[in-house]
């Protein structure tokens, strides 16, 4: 039993405290995955906020180097701006964001990345970050911005105004234990790979050398947020049941609130529902509802039939797409692209997989490239369910002998309103048995279009070597015919290379064909 002493040091402690101390449970942990890291958080929101409104982004991220594990990062776009008075909650307060409550596929979600960002800038070098933005009305607002980490809330400095003719939002942050490099965890390589997975945005990066890359988008439609979702009633928990009714619904009854509050959930399903769980508890107030009775309906909507979840909440990529991208950034000789149709996990999650696989040409080696609603993943590779389901292929099966000797890119991007993130890094998808099969199934709908590929590759390679052996004798092959003729040399090997010309006619349009990269 504890002394009457022991609470004495009892303490409460902020969101914004358990992340400094557990800055690694961000992405903050070896100084090129930090600096990586903040990359992330802040093309991610620019790409998100260009989209919801319908703008093709214009992203530039800068790294200078200021000195050893010591750089400073600035990272601008095109987008709407943000209002002025929600700028220090952006930056300065973890947990708050306009992502984690809505049904909508973005990159992030948590409402944690640029607020932690300024944290570790905060943590590194004590300095805050600054930010610049416009909603393009004339007006530019700046201000620097720090994190009062014992109260989870931000601090703001040098908040000023003045004109200017410019739209879109600037932040700029400096740390330390951090590190720029070309490795396949740098930020170059995240860059690299959100232009593959964003062919609608154009991408600049300046790194510390002064190189200069940019990435031309190759679509110019923009991508349109989809519409907000709504819990799917085979998806509630009880604890979601009561939140909604406690917390969010202005509903005045529970049979409203389900139907207000709840996907596909109509008149018939309440007059289904009042069956399983009684007239009493659908005509109360939402604000009285108790555990248990939460308990009996959500145990009754497992009993009950719905259809599926809206696919209008999803936003893919498009196979022609990532078909077209993967040309322009990889230069493969040949490229298999499949979008699978919307399915669900824990009973009313909508998600969809979407795979391309890019082989030789340009391509040397294999690599795998993860996304999750199209933000690439370059951690945590082991612990993730898209890199399960590519061992789980057997890819003999689909002309490939061993997949890490092979010149192939595997792309694979996970679409949903909430991707089970492996840790609140977000490098890794979780295990989830839907998602997992759905993977498989998308691979070997292109593993199928590989082994088209595969076989006629081998087929060249056959009709190829018959060539050069055959050319390799036709010399004497004229002048020993021509001397059994009694004919010119030179007249029988022009009868002979045209009749090889015509038998290897095909073997021209199987290249041809293949170099194309024609799909199958």
């Amino acid at each position: 039993m504890a002394g009457k002493d022991s609470f004495k040091e009892f303490k409460e402690h902020s969101v914004a405290e358990f992340f400094k101390k557990n800055r690694q449970m961000l992405g903050f942990s070896s100084r090129v995955r930090s600096l990586t890291t903040a990359v992330h958080e802040y093309v991610s929101n620019a790409l998100d906020a260009c989209e919801e409104a319908a703008i093709l982004p214009e992203v530039s991220v800068q790294v200078d180097r200021l000195g050893d594990d010591h750089y400073l990062l600035r990272v601008r776009d095109n987008g709407p701006g943000i209002p002025p008075e929600i700028v220090p909650k952006v930056f300065g307060k973890l947990l708050a964001g306009t992502k984690f409550h809505r049904m909508i596929p973005t990159r992030g979600q948590q409402g944690i990345g640029a607020a932690g960002v300024t944290m570790f800038a905060q943590m590194t070098t004590g300095k805050p970050v600054h930010v610049r933005t416009s909603r393009g009305d004339g007006v530019i607002w700046e201000m620097d911005v720090m994190i009062d980490v014992k109260r989870n809330e931000p601090i703001v400095k040098n908040r000023r105004s003045y004109e200017g003719d410019w739209r879109g939002t600037e932040v700029t942050a400096e740390m330390k234990e951090v590190t720029y490099n070309r490795s396949k965890y740098s930020a170059y390589e995240y860059v690299r790979r959100t232009a593959i997975a964003n062919p609608h945005a154009q991408i600049t990066l300046t790194e510390p050398d002064g190189k200069r890359t940019v990435w031309y988008r190759t679509s110019f439609e923009p991508v349109h947020m989809a519409k907000e979702g709504k819990p799917h009633p085979l998806g509630i928990t009880v604890d979601d049941l009561i939140t909604l009714a406690h917390h969010v619904t202005k509903s005045r009854r529970v049979s409203s609130m389900l139907k207000n509050e709840l996907e596909a959930f109509g008149d018939r399903a309440v007059k289904e529902l009042e069956k399983l769980v009684g007239r009493a508890v659908l005509e109360k107030n939402p604000a009285d509802l108790q555990w248990h009775e939460a308990e009996k309906i959500v145990a009754a909507l497992k009993q009950m039939k719905f259809r599926s979840p809206s696919t209008d909440v999803l936003v893919s990529i498009g196979a022609e797409q990532i078909k077209k991208s993967l040309r322009a950034n990889l230069k493969p000789r040949y490229v298999a692209t499949v979008t699978r149709k919307p399915k669900v996990y824990s009973g009313g999650i909508p998600f969809l997989v979407e795979v391309g696989v890019a082989m030789d040409g340009e391509v040397k080696g294999f690599e795998l490239v993860r996304y999750a609603n199209r933000a690439p993943l370059l951690f945590e590779q082991g612990a993730c369910a898209i890199t399960q389901a590519v061992q789980s292929v057997d890819w003999k099966r689909y002309g490939i002998s061993s997949l890490e000797e092979s010149n192939t890119v595997i792309f694979v991007n996970v679409v949903s309103t909430h991707i089970p993130y492996v840790s609140a890094g977000k490098q890794a998808i979780a295990d989830v048995p839907e998602v997992v099969s759905e993977i498989r199934h998308a691979l070997m709908e292109a593993g199928r279009r590989i082994k088209e590929y595969t076989s006629k590759v081998s087929q060249l390679k056959e009709l190829l070597a018959k060539k050069r052996i055959l050319d390799h004798y036709l010399p004497e092959l004229s002048t020993a015919l021509a001397r059994i003729l009694d004919k010119n040399p030179e007249e029988v090997r022009a009868v002979l290379s045209q009749a090889l010309e015509e038998r290897y006619r095909r073997l021209r349009e199987l290249e041809e064909k293949i170099g194309a990269g024609a799909e199958g």
